[in-house]
């Protein structure tokens, strides 16, 4: 039934059939008008009616593979990319004839190369201020006339939030193309990471653009932009970025996907000339969908700072294991787990100890994906909890937080 809606029809012209479903007879029935209901919708050009009736069905059976892929293709019709992009993915590993599975790969280099404007946005309540909890504020530090405890000053206080994530781009293709055998698309971007709380010396506000080029091929895209960001703390300027970007991703007809982005920005500070300097970063990983319903990955990243300030000093090592499930109940379940190091490229002087760190955490984000308020936002719930420990106690620290809010569905 999946290769007769797919083969051969454009990819906004998937035709009726219903989905697979065995519970009680009645039940059965039930869900299967709501399908049928959901498709007339969709086909009638209201994907935003469509879109939660499709995910009342995924919350009673998430394994509903023909329900998941007409939700991907009521997302692509709403222009809502992300939604889509990541739905698709996660359909290519549920039982599809290969066929099927090229037209579904055609739908995300479509999203890749799709023209005009769109925008995210998530708000929840948080902890800002100081989340990290040290073990000591007292360190041994080496003076002229020898070893003497300091003991240093810190803001310890927080309070209750707000914090608001957003991004919005626009995108164009272009006639021609650059590179034989590939589409090229321009794009333009900006997004926004705000913090907010009810004292100024709280607030912490990044806002970034970018802007290049994502070629495109049947199974691989390639971005090459030039980006900028800049930070603002209790109202006053922090920091500039500025540099360029490559990113990549090679797709598989299983589900699986190869990734990677190399970065170097030139940071300027606006506090001091000796926190001004290069940052190179870089990713690798891979990603798999499970069962139609699920993903795992693994992903390691590295980031070099080359600052004269010595506690700005310093390279990153990360890895990191992520998933996603969608559960029963319309909850939608994604925990992430990271080991960091943290290596100084100088000691600082002062310190009889190298402040080298190792870090451990672990983060869990749970979104109830049938329920929704306002224009189209579900509720969602993240906890995080990570354990730094360093040679040096007073840099050892215990950190959680934790944010309750809405995201955007559509």
């Amino acid at each position: 039934m999946l290769c007769f809606a797919l083969c051969g029809i454009a990819p906004t012209q998937l035709t009726a059939q219903s989905p697979q479903i065995s519970p009680s007879q009645a039940t059965a029935r039930t869900m299967e008008a709501q399908f049928l209901r959901g498709l007339a919708a969709l086909n009638a050009g209201r994907p935003s009616e469509a879109i939660p009736i499709f995910l009342s069905l995924l919350a009673a059976d998430p394994g509903l593979v023909r329900v998941r892929l007409e939700l991907a293709r009521a997302y692509y019709d709403a222009e809502l990319w992300s939604r889509a992009r990541q739905e698709f993915f996660t359909v290519l590993s549920g039982d599809l004839p290969e066929i099927v599975r090229f037209r579904v790969l055609s739908f995300i280099r479509a999203i890749d190369a799709r023209r005009g404007f769109d925008w995210d946005l998530s708000i929840a309540l948080t902890t800002v201020g100081e989340t990290r909890n040290f073990d000591t504020d007292v360190v041994d530090a080496t003076l002229g006339f020898g070893v003497i405890p300091v003991t240093l000053g810190r803001d310890t206080e927080s309070d209750l939030g707000l914090r608001v994530t957003g991004s919005m781009a626009y995108r164009q293709a272009l006639d021609s193309t650059l590179i034989p055998g590939t589409e090229t698309v321009a794009f333009v971007g900006g997004n926004l990471d705000l913090k907010d709380g009810p004292a100024a010396r709280f607030d912490d506000t990044i806002l970034g653009v970018d802007a290049g080029l994502r070629f495109l091929g049947a199974q691989t895209s390639v971005a090459l932009s030039a980006f900028g960001s800049t930070r603002y703390f209790a109202h006053e300027k922090v920091e500039d970025r500025y540099g360029a970007r490559l990113v990549f991703e090679r797709r598989s007809l299983l589900g699986g996907s190869v990734f990677g982005s190399a970065s170097l920005a030139q940071l300027e500070s606006a506090r001091s000339a000796d926190l001004s300097g290069m940052v190179l970063t870089t990713e690798l990983g891979f990603r798999r969908a499970l069962g139609g319903r699920a993903s795992i990955g693994a992903a390691i990243r590295y980031e070099d700072n080359r600052v004269r300030n010595n506690n700005g000093d310093y390279a990153d090592s990360q890895i990191r294991l992520f998933g996603s499930l969608d559960a029963d109940f319309g909850l939608t379940l994604s925990p992430t787990l990271y080991a960091r190091f943290r290596n100084f490229h100088n000691q600082a002087p002062g310190f009889l100890q190298d402040r080298d760190e190792r870090a451990i955490g672990v983060v869990l984000t749970v979104q109830k994906s049938d329920i929704f308020f306002g224009d189209g936002f579900s509720p969602f719930a993240r906890v995080s909890h990570e354990r730094g420990t360093s040679d040096i106690d007073a840099f050892s620290y215990t950190e959680t937080e934790f944010l309750l809010g809405l995201e955007r569905r559509f």
